[in-house]
């Protein structure tokens, strides 16, 4: 290894946090920094849970102190702005880093709609928007929800459909709980025909139905509820929650780096960015090879992420990578009262009988990378 080797991770999500780990294995006496706005992770699979009150803001927001103290990261509180020398130098706010290898973890942008767009509410954007929701959903007291995802015309794998599919279900059993449910109508859209399409017939089958046996209407092709008018008339809705698709993040655009039709940086079979040696990429700020129905998870996010770190060590120590990625969709579509499993990857596709089970075993997986998180 190159002494004092430098290595920055630009992101504090799931893809940076794994690539951290990662790296520290393999480079153990490296200088490894982080970049991020803030110290503190959110675990993102469960904002569908606060609109429903299952969780609230402060269960899914952990400091990073103890992991960065446990693996010895340096952290650095910035937003990036830009990368120069080829991935050699990246612009922050807080002025420029240098590096010896760079990871790009920084996730994906909404995206945008035009600035007279209604106010719709939604989760992903974090945990205020999630908070938002949930005031807008206790305060509704009958009518018409309608839930619904976007997609990126130019990038259709940017899209997170499958969680505000789980937030439509979850709704559905927050209702019926409550004995309120006869109260509301529910209906789910997309701005693209057939949206589960991704997970498999199997699992396309078992959701649709789902959504049948719940009296969830479903909108495939809807308009995108930005524009006042007729389109948001059609849906006839008295409360809108919608998730855009994603974009690359806006700093991209001028960073010289190889970029997809959706504004995401294109990366090689080993997670690497073509043409910018020892730049790799890994999670949301990627456009990987493979399937189009290749998800953007966390899950995935993570495997991307030791591929990357095994790459950039590779590249550290002047060999060529050997591990690839094999893209794969493994997840739970949760419904608050149970879950269905899905799974898919390039020789089969699957998905589980409606169980309760499920539903504890996301929960269970939260728990645990959570305490992991918070014992660092």
């Amino acid at each position: 290894m190159r002494t004092r080797t430098s290595v920055c991770i630009l992101g504090a999500g799931f893809a940076a946090l794994a690539a951290a780990r990662r790296l520290r294995e393999l480079l153990p006496r490296a200088t490894i920094r982080m970049v991020a706005p803030t110290r503190r992770f959110v675990y993102r699979p469960s904002l569908i849970w606060i609109p429903v009150g299952l969780r609230t803001g402060e269960q899914l927001e952990v400091p990073l102190e103890p992991f960065l103290a446990r693996f010895g990261i340096s952290f650095t509180p910035a937003e990036v702005t830009g990368i120069e020398a080829r991935g050699r130098l990246v612009a922050t706010s807080r002025g420029m880093i240098r590096n010896d290898a760079l990871l790009i973890a920084t996730g994906a942008d909404p995206v945008a709609g035009p600035a007279d767009s209604n106010p719709v509410h939604g989760i992903c954007g974090g945990v205020a928007a999630a908070e938002r929701t949930r005031a807008a959903l206790f305060n509704l007291r009958k009518g018409t929800i309608a839930i619904g995802c976007g997609v990126h015309r130019d990038h259709p794998g940017a899209t997170r459909c499958h969680p505000m599919l789980e937030l439509a279900f979850g709704i559905d059993t927050s209702l019926r709980r409550r004995r309120v449910r006869s109260r509301y109508s529910l209906l789910f859209f997309a701005t693209v025909l057939e949206p589960f399409k991704r997970f498999g017939i199997a699992a396309e089958r078992k959701l649709m139905a789902e959504l049948a046996r719940r009296n969830i209407e479903f909108h495939g092709e809807a308009p995108e509820p930005y524009t006042s008018g007729p389109e948001m008339r059609s849906l006839g809705a008295d409360l809108v929650v919608f998730n855009p698709g994603l974009a690359g993040a806006a700093w991209l655009a001028s960073s010289g780096l190889p970029l997809s039709a959706g504004g995401f940086v294109l990366a090689d079979d080993y997670c690497a960015v073509p043409g910018h040696d020892g730049v790799f990429v890994a999670g949301d700020a990627g456009s990987f090879p493979g399937p189009a129905w290749a998800p953007k998870l966390a899950h995935n996010a993570r495997l991307q992420a030791r591929v990357a770190a095994a790459s950039l060590h590779a590249f550290i120590e002047g060999q060529s990578p050997t591990a690839r990625l094999h893209q794969r969709l493994a997840c739970v579509i949760d419904t608050v009262d149970g879950g269905i499993g899905v799974y898919r990857d390039d020789a089969h596709a699957a998905a589980t009988p409606h169980g309760a089970p499920l539903h504890w075993a996301k929960r269970a997986i939260e728990k645990r990378f959570l305490a992991d998180l918070e014992l660092g």
